[in-house]
């Protein structure tokens, strides 16, 4: 499954999905590295953290939001944005 079908696979009447954003592996690895994300490409799935991070203009994280359907709040996550970019 690529990426594009992935994301679309989140689609629904109140979400148009994901949209998805990769580099090369090189720089993926480096980024990973730096946010001490984990993943694993284990053939037919791939095994991830599942956080969204929040990044300042330099690429400092912010805040850090879990994933599940439990611990991500929309609401919460564009407050929190709203803070950080308001300056």
């Amino acid at each position: 499954v690529d990426l594009k079908q992935y994301g679309d696979h989140f689609k629904s009447s109140e979400t148009p999905g994901w949209l998805m954003l990769r580099g090369s592996s090189t720089d993926t690895k480096k980024l990973t590295d730096q946010l001490g994300f984990y993943y694993k490409d284990a053939g037919e799935s791939k095994v991830h953290t599942n956080e969204t991070f929040l990044l300042d203009e330099n690429n400092h994280v912010i805040k850090q939001f879990g994933m599940g359907q439990v611990d991500f709040d929309r609401e919460k996550v564009y407050q929190e944005i709203k803070k950080a970019v308001a300056y």
